[in-house]
């Protein structure tokens, strides 16, 4: 997800803050970047309908297997790069690139994408 400033939780504000970066999120469209592809409006809080990652959270594989080989850090990180670029192009900041929010996919694939869902 995609945010601007942060605004206090439960916030009517906070809701639009939400749906706006939501949509925002939508129109961004990088292959290293979770696909937002609806956004519902429910009255107590926004519901994103997202692209499904089969695999674990970098933070997960991490702690399970311990720090991963530098080619493959290296790959990592200039694919995030390449999506914060994209981000960044659109006058937008992630606000939470961290581990936890990093997807890589169950494939075997180099293939990785950057989240940041509301909890």
């Amino acid at each position: 997800m995609v945010r601007r400033d942060p605004v206090p939780a439960g916030s009517a504000a906070a809701r639009e803050e939400a749906l706006a970066a939501a949509r925002a999120a939508a129109g961004l469209g990088h292959p290293a970047l979770v696909t937002v592809h609806d956004v519902i409006a429910d009255a107590a809080e926004p519901y994103l309908v997202t692209d499904l990652v089969r695999g674990r959270s970098l933070d997960r594989i991490v702690r399970e297997k311990g720090p991963l080989p530098t080619a493959r850090t290296a790959v990592i990180g200039l694919r995030l790069l390449d999506a914060l670029g994209a981000v960044h192009a659109r006058n937008l900041t992630h606000g939470a690139v961290m581990p936890e929010n990093v997807l890589i996919a169950d494939t075997g694939r180099v293939e990785q994408r950057l989240v940041d869902l509301p909890a």
